[in-house]
């Protein structure tokens, strides 16, 4: 009586086969990034802050941000460090191609730009990375999420060491979870902490990120090869034919 299911199930199983493995064009995604310190150094001393931008074509701009205290504790050196925006680390405009993701990206840099560098110095500032969303949102370059983290020292057996402290875990959608693009920081510990690399002056740190972009639905394809079938109304209509029902 159900013969004819036997005789469809080869090709509907094929069809499904070829729909889950469909080849998935990549999404263009474009953003940059913003660092911003804020805040006093909890050590004490004088805090400044200082920001260069160097705008590049459309809304993207390359920036350096350093954030330095002049503790009179301690040895009363100036400690400095800078932020470099992703555009200042991967260039102007630059695009990835992202299947579903994740895919690893840097999201900018830290370099140590003083010869005294004290980790202590940078007590309880504030350091806040701002991403900007370029594609797949048709490339207004308007403000998309925000991660906050707080600089503070480390002592430990070894020696004194700089960490920043993200909210944990530190990911942002854009717009939403469902639809958007994924932003995560990656190089951190288990708690969502960064180690920051002091020591020489030009010692550099990267901040280490991922994008990742919802999966696409594998439905399409299907539905394409189905062609006439038209779903449950199409195999009713295969049955009647191969029965000679009218």
């Amino acid at each position: 009586m159900f013969s004819w299911i036997k005789r469809i199930a080869a090709p509907v199983a094929a069809i499904a086969l070829l729909a889950v493995a469909a080849p998935t064009r990549a999404t263009p995604v474009q953003f940059y990034t913003v660092g911003v310190f804020s805040g006093t150094s909890a050590g004490g001393g004088s805090t400044s802050i200082a920001t260069s931008i160097n705008p590049i074509a459309g809304n993207n701009f390359s920036q350096q941000t350093t954030v330095t205290v002049d503790n009179t504790t301690g040895d009363g050196l100036i400690s400095s460090l800078r932020f470099d925006n992703s555009s200042q680390v991967n260039g102007a405009d630059f695009i990835y191609q992202v299947n579903t993701g994740p895919r690893n990206v840097p999201f900018g840099q830290f370099v140590v730009t003083s010869t005294d560098f004290n980790p202590d110095d940078f007590n309880g500032i504030a350091f806040t990375l701002f991403f900007f969303l370029q594609q797949p949102t048709g490339g207004t370059g308007q403000l998309a999420a925000s991660l906050t983290g707080t600089l503070f020292y480390d002592g430990g057996p070894v020696g004194s060491t700089l960490k920043l402290d993200f909210v944990d875990p530190p990911i942002v959608y854009v717009p939403d979870a469902a639809t958007g693009v994924k932003f995560e920081i990656t190089g951190v510990d288990s708690s969502g902490k960064m180690t920051i690399s002091g020591g020489n002056q030009g010692r550099t740190t990267s901040l280490d990120g991922s994008i990742s972009v919802p999966l696409p639905g594998v439905a399409t394809a299907g539905l394409s090869m189905f062609g006439g079938l038209g779903g449950l109304t199409g195999l009713v209509a295969i049955r009647r034919r191969w029965l000679g029902v009218a």
